[in-house]
């Protein structure tokens, strides 16, 4: 299967694949076979699929955001921030993940 040559090498340095695919390397194919989706984005280009942005409460945060995928980096450079602060930004680097918040909350 394609998709389980092409991104499996990938995902597996995440801590949690690496330990699932120890366990049930059968359960890692169905995930990167049905859980992976590819996408490329132009220099300066916003991915907003990722997330969606929530009313809050909070005097401190108008907005808060409510992440919905996991990102793997695999050319490049992905720079994101959830508000319009520079100060909450992140970079990630090739071969490294992002928004890992997305496989433990809802």
């Amino acid at each position: 299967d394609l998709k389980v040559e092409v991104y499996g090498p990938i995902v597996l340095h995440h801590p949690v694949f690496q330990g699932c695919h120890q366990v049930a390397p059968n359960a890692i194919k169905k995930i990167l076979r049905k859980g992976v989706t590819e996408v490329t984005l132009k220099s300066g280009q916003e991915l907003r699929a990722i997330y969606e942005e929530k009313a809050t409460t909070s005097k401190k945060h108008a907005h808060r955001c409510e992440v919905k995928r996991l990102l793997f980096v695999i050319f490049g450079t992905l720079e994101y921030h959830c508000d319009d602060s520079e100060d909450h930004e992140a970079k990630v680097v090739q071969g490294e993940w992002a928004l890992e918040g997305a496989l433990w909350l809802e």
